[in-house]
């Protein structure tokens, strides 16, 4: 009896402990639905966030070894909702009530800009 809730006990231990790759996505604070992808790293020091009447307005700059961050950013968003345009060299999104640009810079850098949608 002592074996078997022995063993029961260290079953269900192993079920609860977090399992390596099963993390939670991380999510950029002041962004809505955008998260910190695998292999990206935010420039802390580059992030800007404030409230205004109509909302939130953010800006940060992410960056990778990636020749395609912007490529993988718009794949990822269409993934949450946002619907994404190319423009020129940088991407344009839409997400219910908010706006995002996302514009690549140079050594792998990519900023990130969010703002409420313009009503109307």
């Amino acid at each position: 009896m002592i074996r078997t809730f022995g063993f029961l006990f260290c079953i269900a231990l192993l079920n609860a402990a977090p399992r390596a790759g099963a993390s939670d996505p991380v999510f950029l604070d002041g962004f809505p639905a955008v998260p910190l992808l695998e292999g990206f790293s935010e420039d802390t020091e580059a992030r800007l966030v404030f409230d205004t009447v109509a909302g939130t307005i953010a800006e940060t700059a992410v960056y990778s070894d990636f020749s395609d961050g912007l490529v993988r950013y718009e794949e990822a968003l269409s993934g949450l909702g946002w619907v994404c345009v190319r423009v020129d060299i940088k991407s344009q999104c839409r997400l219910s009530g908010f706006r995002m640009s996302l514009t690549p810079g140079t050594n792998g850098y990519l900023t990130l800009k969010v703002a409420p949608a313009a009503a109307g």
